[in-house]
């Protein structure tokens, strides 16, 4: 009879200590496929390489002024060097080709940039669309330390987050990491980097904060 309980009672702690490395097993195994499943979906910018639309989420690129001898014309960045026949046959070279690569009129609607945090930084870069649903990586700049994984690349954690809402002292448009803190007037309290995009050159060029002074306003969704 001893001997019989003494096997029941084997087989019982074999079976729960099966239970509890189970568990961990699958504990590990969902930690680890989590962890594939976030990094396939960040796939890391890399410089002149190309992207499918669902790669990222791309937004849109926001230029209002001057770069040069370059002018905001509508949707066109158009050099001003440039006579009216010049003007009027590359327009009609657009027409064929909407995706066509000019340097002298650069298709505003031809660019996007996209957010990713990355190796603790939230990085920024410039794409240019070359066909339909794809894109190629122009620039790339690091912002700001991040200390928030999660879903939205636009909330870094510790009270920062990424404004799509920016203005300098001069009325251009511009994007920027502020503190997550609304003053008085309804604007972000402090500004910790800002960038603007030159098409021209195809650069993402910091904003200088000790000369050009950055007013962000909070999207309507934090509202």
């Amino acid at each position: 009879m001893r001997n019989i309980l003494l096997i029941f009672l084997l087989i019982f702690f074999s079976c729960k200590k099966k239970q509890e490395l189970s568990k961990i097993n699958v504990s590990n195994t969902k930690s680890s496929e989590q962890k594939r499943i976030h990094e396939n979906k960040a796939k890391k910018f890399i410089i002149n390489k190309v992207y499918n639309e669902n790669d990222s989420d791309f937004s849109d690129v926001r230029v209002n002024y001057a770069m040069g001898t370059f002018i905001i014309d509508n949707d066109f960045v158009i050099d001003t060097t440039l006579s009216k026949d010049e003007r009027y046959f590359r327009l009609r070279d657009y027409k064929l080709n909407e995706y066509i690569d000019d340097r002298n009129l650069i298709r505003i609607s031809n660019y996007t940039f996209s957010l990713q945090k990355n190796n603790g930084f939230l990085n920024i870069g410039l794409f240019r669309r070359t066909q339909n649903n794809k894109w190629k990586c122009k620039d790339l700049k690091k912002l700001e330390s991040y200390a928030e994984l999660g879903d939205y690349n636009y909330i870094l954690g510790d009270n920062k987050v990424f404004s799509y809402t920016c203005e300098t002292s001069k009325g251009d448009f511009c994007f920027a990491v502020v503190t997550d803190k609304v003053n008085s007037l309804g604007k972000y309290d402090q500004i910790l980097k800002a960038v603007k995009f030159d098409l021209v050159n195809e650069k993402i060029i910091e904003v200088d904060l000790q000369k050009e002074k950055i007013e962000c306003l909070p999207e309507m969704s934090d509202e």
